[in-house]
């Protein structure tokens, strides 16, 4: 029995991209066979992460894709639905999880967005899940120990 193969998007904007990014490296990470796509909404073309993004491409090439998007100032909570669609129509895995976090007035814009494509909460080969705030803080204090670690050494 072949096993099962997932597509994780993570969508998220400026504000939430330090949360996501820590999750869709471990989605990396955890299984060659599965896909991780990113809708990334920013302000403009200097944005969070842009240099590790384009690091992690570089390793996950067959994996990673990243999509950004740049906010109009009119529309702050908008992402162009051709974009989703795109992700969605795309998708050669088995199972699509798609996890959503911003400031509300975006997370609402994108549920609006996908209800509109027919995906709610779980409807088969779809599934709603949330970007985990805890999983970043526990990689942050991961990261924060390395470099008190690090410190330590180059003071003896």
């Amino acid at each position: 029995m072949q096993n099962q193969t997932y597509h994780y998007i993570f969508i998220c904007d400026e504000s939430s991209i330090d949360t996501a990014f820590y999750q869709l490296k471990d989605k990396l990470r955890e299984n060659r066979d599965h896909h991780v796509s990113l809708v990334y909404a920013v302000a403009e073309s200097h944005f969070l992460f842009k240099r590790e993004l384009k690091t992690l491409k570089e390793h996950f090439y067959q994996q990673l894709q990243v999509f950004t998007e740049t906010i109009a100032e009119a529309f702050p909570a908008y992402i162009r639905q051709e974009t989703i669609e795109v992700i969605l129509n795309e998708n050669t895995r088995d199972h699509i999880y798609i996890g959503i976090r911003g400031i509300e007035d975006f997370t609402f814009s994108v549920r609006q967005q996908l209800e509109f494509l027919g995906i709610g909460e779980s409807n088969g080969l779809v599934t709603l899940f949330d970007i985990d705030q805890n999983k970043r803080k526990t990689h942050v204090a991961i990261l924060q120990h390395q470099i008190e670690l690090n410190n330590r050494d180059n003071d003896n």
